[in-house]
């Protein structure tokens, strides 16, 4: 064969499959026009479908959402109600069963006299007027805040601290100190609570840790003040919450998992939640010993490396960890609550905690962790 005859072949061919194909491709593009049509229509019936689902879902959500705003706008105009009945001058924490508990506690809360120690300001004064906040802006570089705080717990070690030189406590916050003094705490009682529930169960890389960090809350605050083993417990709470909120952001941002992106909202609601405790542990006095403060942000920054290196093993056993502390946290708190109910029942509230409870009530973060208000579909 000529290389001419070879080449007209070869257009022979090349027309011949050119014309096949674009016969195939008339056939196939009128089949699926017409299948492209029948699937728009049904498409078009399944997002009618799905609209109107989304359009019940946001009514049904927005009609919780009204309901719920509804009842706390009668709640607040009940209690504007009730403290206008009050004289707030003649208001104390011995008459407080004659009116609204609610109403009562927010006129009963006091402030207990202890300054932070980690800002020198009153508690009464934390969102504002105090001195110490005077001229506030964006805080300074790290090593000239480390320095501050540095050496403001070395003059802590050696019992001066030059912010109170002129502060004096009143009578009634003497007294309130002496009966914050007179509270106890078992850790033998603890226990108990805790083993009610069976033994516990846990990989033993978790179980030996826990069981240690147990043993050295129970050793060093045997016989100290209370509040300080209550000011460490709050410090290292926020941390399995951030935590949890970098892991997943870390997971994120390489793409390794995006469905749990939802759960950062919440574990920030948590964090937040008990960075208030940490507040009303703090007007408590629970952070006026240097040595409580410096085992418990130590701690706290060991902890909250410890979960981070633990979520990269197993996500499953970091949550285990810190779901073991927070059962520990929550047979501390009963057991100091039955060994001192009559005492603080007689003690008022602090001001940190009117705040959170009464006047933050209304922050959307503030119900976000609540399991039954999600579970009855409120948003």
């Amino acid at each position: 064969m000529k290389l001419l005859d070879m080449m007209v072949a070869c257009q022979l061919f090349f027309q011949i499959a050119t014309i096949s194909a674009f016969s195939f491709r008339r056939v196939s593009f009128g089949t699926i026009s017409s299948r492209r049509t029948q699937h728009q229509s049904q498409l078009f019936s399944k997002t009618e479908n799905s609209r109107s689902a989304r359009a019940e879902a946001a009514t049904r959500s927005l009609e919780n959402l009204r309901e719920r705003q509804m009842e706390e706008l009668a709640e607040t105009d009940r209690l504007l109600q009730q403290i206008r009945q009050v004289e707030v001058s003649s208001h104390s924490p011995t008459n407080i069963s004659s009116t609204n508990k609610a109403a009562a506690s927010i006129l009963a809360g006091v402030d207990y006299g202890f300054q932070s120690r980690s800002e020198g300001a009153s508690f009464s004064d934390l969102n504002g007027g105090s001195p110490a906040f005077e001229g506030y802006g964006p805080p300074s570089n790290l090593w000239k805040l480390g320095t501050q705080q540095f050496m403001r717990n070395l003059n802590a070690m050696k019992g001066e601290y030059a912010d109170e030189t002129d502060f004096a406590l009143t009578d009634s916050q003497k007294e309130l100190h002496a009966q914050l003094d007179a509270l106890t705490l078992n850790a033998t009682g603890i226990w108990d609570r805790e083993m009610q529930n069976g033994p516990i169960e846990a990989p033993l890389v978790i179980k030996i840790p826990y069981f240690g960090l147990c043993y050295m809350l129970d050793e060093v605050f045997d016989g100290k003040y209370i509040p300080s083993r209550f000011f460490l417990l709050e410090t290292v709470a926020r941390m399995p919450y951030f935590s949890y909120i970098t892991m997943l952001h870390l997971y994120e941002t390489l793409g390794f998992w995006r469905r749990s992106a939802g759960m950062k909202r919440i574990h920030f609601a948590e964090e937040l939640n008990e960075f208030h405790h940490l507040l009303i542990m703090e007007s408590l006095g629970g952070d006026q010993a240097w040595w409580v403060r410096f085992l418990a942000q130590h701690s706290a920054i060991v902890y909250y490396v410890a979960l981070c290196l633990l979520w990269g093993i197993s996500p499953s056993l970091s949550y285990r960890f810190s779901e073991l502390l927070e059962t520990h946290a929550v047979s501390t708190y009963g057991q100091f609550l039955d060994e001192n109910e009559e005492a603080l029942k007689k003690l008022p509230p602090p001001l940190p905690a009117i705040e959170y409870y009464a006047f933050g009530s209304s922050d959307p973060f503030y119900a976000e962790f609540q399991t039954t208000a999600m579970s009855q579909g409120q948003p």
